[in-house]
């Protein structure tokens, strides 16, 4: 299902994959070759989009409405095309939570998990993306709320 493109080490097999949509978790697209898609010609990167969607969902049942950049590269161009496709939220790695939700594009924010990652750095990282977020959340709900003095509470996790 997902293998290291240098290595070929299998990194998720389609099994894991269908447990996981079976489990809530919704699968996402990050191209079927992850090549640098600021460089293919239209054609070409529609090709990736399809091919990498229709194989997820051939796979695992799934609708595959989210992408993922590979190495979080795109212009102006790409993103409209991927959007164009069909694709509903679109990401891209973010080491540090940006003070909006999305980027100029539309781009959401991702926290990137690698296969280098044992137990301990998953957590440390899903918690830090979700702290980081709470606080940009309740930031921002205290600039909107008339009263700030109603959002006093911090995410605790």
């Amino acid at each position: 299902a997902w293998a290291n493109a240098v290595t070929g080490a299998i990194m998720m097999t389609w099994d894991q994959a269908r447990e996981m949509a079976r489990g809530g978790i919704q699968l996402g697209s990050h191209s079927h070759t992850h090549r640098d898609l600021r460089r293919l010609t239209q054609a070409d990167l529609s090709g990736e989009l399809e091919r990498s969607r229709s194989e997820i969902a051939s796979h695992t049942g799934c609708n595959v409405e989210l992408f993922s950049y590979p190495s979080s590269l795109a212009t102006r161009s790409v993103v409209a095309q991927v959007q164009a496709a069909g694709y509903r939220l679109t990401f891209r790695f973010s080491p540090f939570f940006p003070g909006t939700a999305r980027d100029r594009w539309g781009v959401c924010p991702a926290t990137g998990i690698v296969r280098s990652d044992d137990m301990a750095s998953f957590e440390k990282k899903v918690r830090g993306s979700l702290v980081r977020w709470a606080e940009w959340y309740f930031r921002r709900a205290k600039s909107i709320v008339q009263k700030p003095a109603m959002v006093r509470e911090r995410a605790v996790i």
